[in-house]
C-alpha cells in the first residue's frame, strides 16, 4: 500500500495566491492524507536530519549540494527525491491543481507511480512512491554522482527528470517490475490541471534560462554582502573615488593588486577566462547559452577565488575599481574586441553577475569632473543594462565624486 502522505515544496515561506489555492485543493480532495508543505529552509533541515537514511556516501553530498544550489528548481529536485525515498508518499509541484483523487488508477502495490508527458519523457513533478523505493534509490545515486562531478550546468541533466528517465529505461531493459507510468493525457482535466504560479513572469527568469546565464553551483556560503563595482574611464579616478567613499563610509576598498594576493589572482583569472572565451566566440560566434563556460575549470577556479575574496573582509560593503578586479580596461567592458582576442560584452557581464550571485551587486559609473561633455554616460549605461537585462537584482547608477560619499554607502 502506497503511503497516504502528500509532500509539497515552495522555496519561499509565503505562497503566491494561485499556489495557495492549489494547496487547498489538495486538502479538499485528499482529506484523509497527511499533507506537509516545506519551504527551502525547512527542507534543508529535513535533509540534514535524514542524511544517514540515504544510500551510502550520498547523504552528505546531497546536503552539501542542496545548500550550494542557487536555483530553487535544483533544491526542489533534491528534496522531493530524498523525502519520498525516506518517507514514501505522493509529491506534487504546486503548479498542479487536483480535481479528484488518483487512488482509483494507481497500483497500490507499485514501487513507484510516475507520470509521462505526451513527448514520452518521464517527469518528476507528480509521482507516488513506496517508502525506500528501489527506483528512487537509483535516482539518488545518479544525482549524487552528477553533483559530485560539477560538470553539468544543466538542471534537467544534473538533478532533474533526466535521471528519472535513465533509471526508468534501465528498469525496462532489465525487465524489473514495480514501476507504473501513467500518460499525462490520461490525467489532465479529469484528475488535475496546471495552474501556473508564474503568470507575468518572463521566460528569462525561468530556471531553464537562468542556468544559461549563471553557474548554478555556488562556492560562497554565508550572508550576502554589498559589492560596488566602481567603473570609470580613468583607472586613477576610479581608485581615488573608491578611497574617498571607503574613508567616509568605513567600508572595505581594495586599492590595488598589491593590497592582497587575492585581488591579484582574481584579476589574472578574469583575464584568462577572457582569452579563452574570446577564442570560443571566434569559433562558434556569439551565443546566449553559456552553460559550457560555467562547467569549465577556468570558471570554477574564478568562482573559488571570488568566494575567498568575499570572505577576506568582515565589511558589509565591498568597493572595488573595475580594472583591479577584472584586469580589463574601460573600453573592453563596454564594447569588447572579439577581433583581437577579447570576449563579447554579454559574456563578461554574465560572468561577473554569476560569480557574485549571492551578493547585492551595484555597478556605479563615476563621472569625472570636466569630462561630462565628452562622455555619454547614459548611452554607455544603456549598453550594460541591455546585457544585464536578465539580472534583475543588479543596480546601475551614474554618480560623481561630490555626491558619492554623502549618501550612497551609509
Amino acid at each position: 500500500m502506497l503511503p497516504r502522505k502528500i509532500v509539497l515544496f515552495w522555496s519561499q515561506k509565503k505562497l503566491p495566491e494561485i499556489a495557495e489555492k492549489n494547496l487547498q485543493a489538495w486538502r479538499k480532495h485528499y482529506p484523509d492524507y497527511t499533507i506537509t508543505l516545506f519551504d527551502a529552509e525547512a527542507a534543508g533541515r529535513y535533509l540534514q536530519n535524514n542524511k544517514t537514511a540515504l544510500p551510502a556516501d550520498t547523504g552528505a553530498q546531497l546536503v552539501s549540494m542542496y545548500h550550494r544550489a542557487r536555483l530553487p528548481a535544483m533544491q526542489a529536485d533534491i528534496f522531493r527525491t530524498v523525502y519520498a525515498y525516506v518517507e514514501g508518499g505522493l509529491y506534487a509541484d504546486l503548479t498542479i491543481h487536483p480535481l479528484k483523487s488518483l487512488e482509483d488508477i494507481v497500483d497500490q502495490d507499485a514501487d513507484i507511480v510516475l507520470t509521462r508527458r505526451g513527448h514520452g519523457r518521464i517527469v518528476n513533478g507528480l509521482f507516488w512512491a513506496a517508502r525506500q523505493s528501489r527506483f528512487l534509490r537509483q535516482v539518488i545515486i545518479r544525482i549524487s554522482a552528477n553533483t559530485l562531478e560539477n560538470q553539468r550546468n544543466n538542471v534537467w541533466l544534473a538533478t532533474g527528470p533526466s535521471n528519472w528517465l535513465a533509471v526508468a529505461e534501465q528498469w525496462k531493459q532489465e525487465g524489473k517490475t514495480g514501476l507504473q507510468a501513467i500518460d499525462d493525457t490520461t490525467l489532465r482535466k479529469r484528475y488535475f490541471r496546471y495552474r501556473s504560479t508564474n503568470r507575468g513572469e518572463t521566460q528569462k527568469t525561468h530556471w531553464s534560462n537562468l542556468q544559461k546565464n549563471c553557474c548554478f553551483y555556488r562556492d560562497y556560503i554565508g550572508g550576502p554582502r554589498r559589492l560596488v563595482f566602481l567603473v570609470s574611464e580613468r583607472e586613477t579616478f576610479a581608485k581615488a573615488v573608491g578611497k574617498a567613499v571607503a574613508h567616509e563610509a568605513q567600508v572595505a576598498f581594495h586599492q590595488s593588486p598589491d593590497a592582497g594576493a587575492t585581488v591579484s589572482a582574481l584579476s589574472t583569472s578574469f583575464k584568462e577566462l577572457d582569452t579563452a572565451l574570446s577564442r570560443q566566440s571566434e569559433r562558434w560566434g556569439n551565443t546566449d547559452d553559456f552553460r559550457g563556460v560555467f562547467a569549465g575549470p577556468l570558471y570554477q577556479e574564478l568562482q573559488r577565488q571570488v568566494a575567498e575574496f568575499m570572505t577576506d573582509t568582515t565589511a558589509d560593503t565591498v568597493i572595488v575599481a573595475h580594472p583591479l578586479l577584472t584586469g580589463l580596461g574601460f573600453d573592453e567592458l563596454l564594447i569588447g574586441r572579439q577581433s583581437d582576442g577579447h570576449m563579447p560584452i554579454p559574456v563578461f557581464w554574465r560572468i561577473l553577475v554569476s560569480v557574485f550571485w549571492e551578493h547585492d551587486i551595484e555597478i556605479l559609473f563615476a563621472k569625472e569632473p570636466g569630462h561630462e561633455a565628452e562622455t555619454d554616460y547614459g548611452a554607455k549605461l544603456d549598453i550594460i543594462e541591455r546585457d544585464l537585462a536578465y539580472a534583475h537584482r543588479v543596480k546601475l547608477r551614474v554618480t560623481d565624486e561630490r555626491s558619492i560619499a554623502d549618501d550612497q554607502f551609509r
